[in-house]
């Protein structure tokens, strides 16, 4: 009696068990099933909620069930008050039907029950834009993005068209300025690559200097870079200087920090060194500068084709005098260092003597002309006057301090 009685109570236990495995085999193959084959689904699980609105979803697209549609949206409904993606259903058989105000009714209560879910947001930016109401298109347009980044590169239009539209840049504007969404900086380069952009660059980029969320240095030489693209030089280093901390503006000239007091900008109207096989260019103190350090280049008896050091000027018209300091220790090589000045285009405004051999501390200088037609910029450049390759050989070592371009009369 006793086993049989034990035999009982483990049967009375088991069952329980086997009834939530069936249960927990019927819902899981509903599960995988449910996107792959929802009527199957059913089959295994009858109110399964995400087979039930797979179906209802197909049947709410034009010249289909919308009847059924309706129906199982509804039954999903019943169970689940707060089934965003149902709503949807029901937003979309409204929509096809023609009744925008029921669609609409829908798509919003679906896009804040369900707020991962694409299509509500995707409606609502179209039907808000389409009125007008630009703040909420961009709403929707936000969420949407960040629901789903990689639909950007078929949105970035859509962005430049509200750019485009006086009302509609001010909504724009508000949520670049206010909020710098993730896709703000790719959006502003995708921008900056389109002909004809400038203008709305400019009508954007603008604005956002004294936002609450201000241009990055990114974004502002991305506005920079087509300024000069397009000859604009005055206007680029304008932009340039104006995001330059206090202790990088009290350096702006005609050359910018040409004492070599601060490390290079490597961006904009700054120093720039490039880096360069068999050279070392840096910055150090010694006896004999005017300030605390002077632009120090070591060349390690290689062949160089030397042009790596260089600064982007913005002159006027007029007559200039470069000016300098230069050390040589020991610089070997048969044609010797200059520094030239000339326009973008590769004009040849003027040169200084060739420097090579050993000297202390000494002056130069030499007279140039910007002209006034087609040389809006201009680059400043040291580089090695080799014609051959032979004539690349160099070693030693050469200092640079206190460049300068003056105005002259003429």
């Amino acid at each position: 009696m006793k086993r049989i009685r034990r035999a009982t109570l483990g049967l009375m236990w088991m069952a329980p068990a086997l009834a939530l495995g069936w249960t927990a085999l019927h819902l899981g193959m509903a599960d995988w099933l449910a996107e792959r084959d929802p009527q199957a689904a059913l089959r295994w699980w009858p109110h399964h909620a995400g087979a039930q609105l797979q179906i209802a979803t197909q049947a709410s697209e034009p010249e289909r069930d919308h009847a059924e549609a309706r129906r199982l949206a509804s039954d999903v409904l019943a169970r689940t008050p707060l089934a965003g993606v149902a709503q949807r259903v029901l937003a979309r058989v409204a929509e096809v039907s023609g009744d925008e105000a029921t669609a609409l009714t829908h798509y919003r209560i679906a896009a804040r029950r369900a707020p991962r879910d694409r299509p509500p947001h995707a409606w609502l930016a179209n039907h808000a834009a389409a009125r007008g109401d630009f703040i909420t298109a961009l709403a929707h347009t936000d969420q949407l993005l960040r629901i789903a980044p990689g639909l950007l590169q078929e949105t970035l239009p859509t962005l430049a068209s509200f750019a485009a539209v006086p009302d509609a840049r001010v909504a724009l504007l508000r949520l670049l300025g206010e909020t710098s969404p993730q896709w703000r900086a790719p959006f502003l380069y995708w921008l900056s690559q389109q002909p004809d952009a400038l203008p709305m660059m400019t009508a954007l980029l603008s604005p956002l200097r004294a936002a609450p969320q201000p241009l990055t240095g990114y974004e502002r030489s991305l506005w920079i870079n087509r300024l000069l693209g397009e000859s604009r030089v005055a206007e680029a280093q304008f932009l340039w200087i104006e995001s330059l901390p206090p202790e990088r503006s009290k350096s702006i000239g005609n050359i910018v920090d040409g004492g070599f007091e601060l490390p290079p900008d490597g961006d904009g109207f700054g120093w720039h060194f490039d880096p360069v096989a068999g050279a070392t260019i840096h910055q150090e103190p010694g006896a004999g500068m005017h300030g605390a350090q002077a632009l120090v280049i070591d060349f390690h008896d290689r062949r160089v084709a030397f042009a790596h050091v260089r600064q982007r000027l913005a002159l006027p018209p007029g007559h200039y005098a470069l000016r300098g300091r230069v050390r040589l220790d020991g610089l070997r090589n048969e044609r010797g260092l200059l520094w030239q000045v000339q326009c973008d285009d590769g004009r040849l405004l003027g040169a200084t003597e060739r420097f090579h051999g050993s000297s202390q501390w000494r002056d130069f200088h030499v007279n140039f002309e910007r002209p006034a037609e087609a040389c809006n910029g201009q680059q400043l450049r040291l580089r090695l006057d080799a014609r051959i390759a032979p004539e690349q050989m160099i070693g030693g070592r050469v200092w640079f301090d206190d460049l300068r371009i003056s105005s002259i009369k003429h």
